[in-house]
Parts: structure tokens; C-alpha cells; sequence
């Protein structure tokens, strides 16, 4: 018998283990209107661009991994981190090829980096 059940937001089926929670988007491309979101920014499900006059918010999402205690699988968070825009670029650039101390923890396709690393400098 599982710890923890709930039943997803997604798919509507019920799943058994240790729960995640994540967010869909950073806490300021929230607060922006429709249109806003729009015209500001670029937003998918991993990676966030927010433009507004002469600055440029960069934001990253991450996984974080909570240990519990007496239970084989974490809790899992998903968030979002902000980035300069250097470390964004770099975090992009050098994803399938990572530089020694650089930490890469995912799978997400080769694809979706080079379409968000096009719209990044636009």
C-alpha cells in the first residue's frame, strides 16, 4: 500500500508514491495580463523570457528533490529559478554538452533548446 495517492490534474488518473508539486510558470510571468504575456514574453515548459523596456528577466525550471524520511521516493519540486541572462545563455548553449562542474539533471529534448536559444536574443 502506497504512503500518498492523489489523483493528477493532467491525466485524471490516480497515482500512488511520493507527490510532486510544480509550477507552470515563474511568479512574475503569472502576474502579467494576456496581453502582456503576448507581447513580453516567451514561455514554455521549461524555459521564460520576460521583456519590459530595457530589461530582460531569464528563468529556468528546476527540479529539486526532497528526501523523506522512511520513504524510498522524494518529494519532488519543480520551480523556477532566475538566471542573468549569461548564465542563461550559457545553461542553453552548452545543455547537450555540459562544462566540467556545470550540473545537467534532465531530459528534455535537444529541440526544445535550440528554439527557445533562437528566441532568446530576438
Amino acid at each position: 500500500m502506497a504512503i500518498f495517492a492523489f489523483t493528477c490534474t493532467c491525466c485524471g488518473r490516480l497515482h500512488e508514491g511520493s507527490p510532486s508539486v510544480a509550477y507552470s510558470s515563474p511568479w512574475h510571468y503569472s502576474q502579467l495580463t494576456d496581453d502582456e504575456k503576448t507581447s513580453l514574453a516567451k514561455i514554455d515548459s521549461d524555459l521564460c523570457r520576460i521583456s519590459s523596456g530595457d530589461q530582460t528577466d531569464y528563468f529556468v525550471r528546476c527540479v529539486l528533490e526532497i528526501p523523506i524520511h522512511g520513504v524510498d521516493d522524494p518529494f519532488i519540486w519543480g520551480v523556477w529559478s532566475s538566471l542573468s541572462e549569461k548564465s542563461f545563455r550559457r545553461y542553453v548553449e552548452t545543455y547537450n554538452e555540459p562544462v566540467n562542474g556545470d550540473v545537467r539533471i534532465s531530459a528534455i529534448p535537444d529541440s526544445h533548446f535550440s528554439v527557445m536559444a533562437d528566441s532568446v536574443s530576438n
